[in-house]
């Protein structure tokens, strides 16, 4: 296991292996300016906060010619003497750049208690933006979680499904240019007994 901060994002960050790994694999990330938590994944063997050294125009052809450059020439990388997260991936030093990940949001287990209901609404909460929604029902909780083909918001922002069982679990996966991801609205029913 291994932690570090990122001070441009304002992360804190610990890597670790999951259960079913030998290796690291799994982030916990708390951003400490907005003071709410999440999770990545990572192949990274360690990660650390490191300083980045200058480089000079000359120093650059260790990292290929102009057109195989693929970090902008303004990018911090270049300036040196900046704190920056890195990590170790086998014997070479990366940095964590690039485009980013899909997001997701997931629930924990939503239930009527000892009842059967149905989800048959969802209303995504995010900020300048929608999102896909996909759900997974089970009837006992020693069932497989297994999420369906996730469903898109129409012109009012509401996901329309169906999905009848004891425990559902939804995920939420935003879409557009959307900056917060808060959570759903949803719409669930308690079913009677035959």
């Amino acid at each position: 296991m291994s932690a570090a901060v990122d001070p441009a994002k304002k992360l804190i960050i610990w890597a670790y292996a999951s259960k079913n790994s030998a290796t690291v694999d799994k982030l916990i990330i708390y951003n400490f300016q907005t003071q709410k938590w999440s999770s990545g994944t990572t192949t990274a063997d360690r990660i650390a906060t490191t300083s980045t050294p200058a480089v000079t125009l000359e120093g650059m052809d260790a990292y290929g010619n102009l057109d195989t450059i693929m970090t902008s020439f303004d990018s911090r990388l270049w300036l040196g003497g900046r704190l920056q997260l890195a990590g170790v991936n086998g014997t070479k030093i990366v940095t964590f750049t690039g485009a980013n990940a899909t997001a997701y949001l997931e629930t924990g287990d939503i239930e009527v208690p000892g009842a059967t209901s149905a989800i048959t609404m969802v209303k995504p909460l995010v900020d300048n933006g929608s999102a896909n929604v996909a759900v997974a029902t089970r009837r006992l909780l020693n069932e497989t979680v297994t999420y369906g083909t996730a469903a898109s918001s129409d012109s009012e922002n509401r996901v329309s499904i169906r999905s009848v069982g004891r425990f559902h679990r939804l995920q939420l996966s935003p879409t557009g240019s959307w900056s917060t991801a808060i959570g759903m609205d949803i719409e669930l029913n308690g079913l009677g007994t035959r």
